[in-house]
């Protein structure tokens, strides 16, 4: 059955970078990219209320911490505490290295945490190291 991941990245070329790994590692995924905290919740709701005609949820949620609006703390506090997305695998992918930013998101029950690098080479080991740990290795656990 085909995976699905949710990327939650206001930065086009992040995104882009993350699907053209996505195609290198030639696996059965569904990519869902979305720019904004708002649009995450808005199309994990849907998934949620309307299982059958909207999809099934996400297997991953990748998320970047620096969001306009609703910042990525925001979003995974939200994720956390609802019922029917709590178990979602949630990783946060982002520039920060700050230790305050690190420790705010495993107190919101981030699943990982990972400081983007600003190498490009690294940066896709890192998105393959992710995808390869929770989409491949990692036995999730069972919605619904």
């Amino acid at each position: 059955m085909k995976k699905t991941l949710l990327y939650v990245e206001d930065n086009e070329d992040h995104a882009h970078i993350l699907e053209l790994t996505l195609r290198k590692l030639d696996l059965s995924i569904n990519l869902k990219w979305v720019k904004t905290g708002e649009e995450a919740l808005e199309y994990l709701k849907a998934r949620s209320i309307n299982k059958n005609s909207m999809g099934e949820l996400p297997d991953l949620i990748i998320i970047d911490l620096k969001l306009t609006k609703m910042n990525g703390f925001g979003l995974i506090k939200k994720i956390k505490i609802d019922e029917n997305l709590k178990l979602i695998p949630v990783v946060v992918l982002t520039s920060s290295e700050d230790p305050l930013d690190i420790n705010t998101a495993y107190r919101n029950y981030a699943n990982s945490y990972i400081a983007k690098s600003i190498e490009t080479s690294m940066y896709r080991k890192q998105i393959e190291s992710v995808i390869n740990y929770w989409m491949e290795i990692s036995s999730p656990p069972q919605m619904g």
